[in-house]
């Protein structure tokens, strides 16, 4: 199997560092034509077999991959005949990357970094447009009392020049200087 496997790899460019499981799902006999007798099954726990080859997943002929999951089935093939006194098996065979976990987070690690750099820089817009913000408003106010002390400033000796011209134009105080 490991040459098949090694052989697949190169053909098909994979990723080199795989492991790999081969189980034996179940077999079977058959002494009338298509009536097949179970004489193992996955599903069964039996004495006779070596409890370390044994998992609930079937017999494990070979290989070094430990976790066996639905997910890293590459194949499973079923081999019968369906003649009087034949035989049938099914083989499964499980492949994923060693040590998958640090393999996908290496893969990922481009990625998480690019995104991890647009968000500091979206920060970094955000800081920048909030510190100007914060300026533009300092500067408004500061027109703004730059405005009302002008106005205040033309305001208070234009209020005295129009109180005194009110109060020359009163006919009450003209007529009280003349006595």
């Amino acid at each position: 199997m490991d040459s098949l496997l090694t052989t697949i790899i190169r053909k098909y460019n994979l990723y080199r560092d795989l492991e790999y499981a081969i189980l034996i799902n179940s077999i079977e006999v058959s002494f009338q034509r298509d009536k097949f007798v179970p004489l193992y099954t996955e599903k069964e726990h039996y004495d006779l077999i070596d409890p370390a080859l044994q998992t609930k997943d079937g017999i494990h002929l070979g290989g070094t991959l430990q976790g066996i999951y639905t997910s890293n089935l590459a194949g499973s093939v079923t081999v019968n005949s369906s003649i009087d006194y034949s035989y049938g098996t099914t083989w499964a065979l499980h492949v994923d990357i060693r040590n998958r976990k640090m393999t996908i987070l290496k893969l990922m690690m481009p990625t998480f970094l690019l995104s991890l750099l647009s968000i500091c820089q979206w920060c970094y817009c955000f800081f920048i447009t909030f510190r100007n913000w914060i300026k533009q408003k300092k500067l408004s106010e500061m027109k703004s009392d730059f405005i009302n002390s002008i106005t205040h400033e033309f305001h208070t000796p234009l209020a005295a020049i129009i109180v005194a011209n009110k109060t020359m134009q009163n006919e009450k105080i003209i007529a009280s200087k003349e006595s």
